[in-house]
């Protein structure tokens, strides 16, 4: 199923996840289950998933990894990309660009493939989008394969905190 991003349910349902409101999200779904799995699209013809929505820039949604295993649980396909556009980046892609740690690790623990190309930078990994090095703790590779931008621990945010914290900036995943 598809909605336009100015349908009424389409605006209630970026609305709540934005608020993080589980139950509200909870009560669309059981209304309307193709909510997990349709797709936005935009007046351009370019069309987007709901875990897309849960992952959109500046992320950090309150409930956000709460809602991405719900919509999960509900059909949503964790690796679908964006159809029409210029890249095909998928939820992992927009989550590691906003370094969302905990809405990544709640898509890959959902099956999420971390090496899925399509990003918006030379067409890389979800790595490349400069997400961390906390995607090597999850199995991403290292090296230019891995990061479109060919300056993995330079493009990382993380890596300045390396020394202070004793990890890769953000908690272990171990």
């Amino acid at each position: 199923m598809e909605f336009i991003n100015d349908d009424p349910l389409a605006i209630s349902f970026v609305h709540a996840v934005k608020m993080g409101n589980l139950d509200v999200l909870r009560r669309l779904l059981d209304e309307c289950p193709s909510l997990a799995t349709g797709r936005a699209v935009d007046r351009q013809g370019n069309s987007r998933t709901a875990l897309h929505v849960v992952t959109d820039w500046p992320g950090y949604f309150p409930n956000g990894p709460m809602i991405v295993k719900m919509l999960i649980d509900a059909g949503a396909d964790p690796n679908a990309p964006i159809i029409g556009g210029w890249h095909s980046e998928t939820p992992l892609h927009w989550a590691a660009s906003s370094d969302d740690v905990d809405v990544a690790a709640a898509l890959i623990d959902g099956g999420a493939d971390i090496e899925v190309l399509g990003g918006s930078i030379a067409g890389g990994t979800p790595f490349g989008q400069c997400g961390g090095l906390w995607m090597l703790e999850r199995g991403s590779t290292f090296g230019t394969a891995g990061c479109s931008c060919r300056r993995p621990l330079a493009c990382s945010s993380s890596w300045d905190d390396v020394s202070r914290r004793g990890t890769y900036g953000f908690k272990s995943f171990t």
